[in-house]
Formats: C-alpha cells, sequence, structure tokens
C-alpha cells in the first residue's frame, strides 16, 4: 500500500464529533490551514472555484480550502514549500504526499475559471516538479457539476460528490487536469 490512499464516492462520508472542519466561510486562504496529527479526521465541504490541498505524511497531516478570489499564486506555491520543507524536517517523517482537488475548467474568456486553474497549477508545480511529492491533482470540473466535499483521516483522502458516477464517466473526463504522481492508491 502508498503512502496516500484517494477514494471517490457518491456516498457521503460521516462527521464525528471530534472531526476538525476547516469552515469554508471563514478559512479560504493559505495561511488559515489546518494541521492535525493522522489520528484526528479533518473535512474540508463545498469545493467549487476553490482548491483544497490535502498534506499526509505519517506524523503530520496539513488541509487547505483557498479561494482563488482571495488568495494569489505567489503565496500559494512560498506556504505550500514552507510548509512541505517543514513536514520533510520533522524527524522520520521524510514522504510527504499531495492532494490537489477541485476548481473548475478552465475556458477562455472566463476569469474565474482561470484564477481558480492558477491557483491549482501553482499548488501542482511546487508539489510534483519542484518537490517530487507523490500525489494526484484532480482539477477542473465542468461547471454545474457537484461541488466536492474532502476528508482527510490518517493517510486516506476521501472525495464525496454526489454527481460522482464513476461507472459512466471516468476520473479523466471528469477533470480537465487528471494527473497521478508516484505510488498511491486510488479506490471507486
Amino acid at each position: 500500500m502508498s503512502d496516500l490512499v484517494i477514494k471517490f464516492t457518491q456516498a457521503p462520508f460521516y462527521i464525528k464529533s471530534k472531526d476538525v472542519a476547516l469552515d469554508e466561510a471563514k478559512n479560504l486562504i493559505m495561511s488559515k490551514g489546518i494541521s492535525v496529527t493522522p489520528e484526528i479526521p479533518v473535512k474540508t465541504p463545498n469545493i467549487f472555484i476553490c482548491t483544497a490541498i490535502v498534506l499526509v505524511s505519517k506524523l503530520m497531516n496539513k488541509i487547505f480550502h483557498i479561494a482563488p478570489e482571495l488568495e494569489n499564486e505567489e503565496n500559494v506555491r512560498k506556504i505550500l514549500a514552507k510548509d512541505i520543507e517543514k513536514m520533510r524536517k520533522i524527524p522520520n517523517n521524510s514522504d510527504v504526499s499531495v492532494a490537489i482537488i477541485g476548481g473548475i475548467e478552465t475556458k477562455a474568456g472566463d476569469k474565474e475559471s482561470t484564477i481558480s486553474q492558477r491557483i491549482y497549477n501553482a499548488a501542482a508545480e511546487v508539489a510534483f516538479d519542484e518537490y517530487n511529492c507523490n500525489g494526484i491533482m484532480a482539477c477542473g470540473k465542468k461547471r454545474g457539476d457537484a461541488l466536492e466535499n474532502i476528508k482527510l483521516e490518517g493517510n486516506e483522502v476521501t472525495v464525496y460528490a454526489k454527481d460522482f458516477n464513476l461507472n459512466k464517466q471516468s476520473l479523466e473526463d471528469r477533470y480537465q487536469s487528471f494527473e497521478t504522481h508516484g505510488k498511491i492508491d486510488i479506490i471507486i
């Protein structure tokens, strides 16, 4: 089994009272990401033009919910690089995996889609090109597709959307930018 497991599902996940939640109304910039130990579940709801970034390691996990209209790609690059380096410096914790999920597909002349794409592409450049992390990028859904809800527990990232019908639509068809990097497990 890999260090990162991504589960795409149409079945909602259950949130327990001990779970930590990124409140989408307050925490929409990189500096408001939440760090937790792997034993503590954390979630973030309703990913539309926003991007969720999840960092998974043996001793620490982190999740971000980023609104592109409130954040710029340079800040995303800087904070993500800093957090990956910080996690890798923890003794016995050098492997960091990354999941980048959300955003809408890019269409010419659509300002909202352009700023959404800038955020998730900036994160992918840092995580996969600069730091060579294992992980996944599932970004750029079509307008009108159901919003993703993300839950991180241990090394498993669950992506729930009520319209996932992956028997009829592949992940590559759902997401304009779908890439895997290194060894990860995908469960559908």
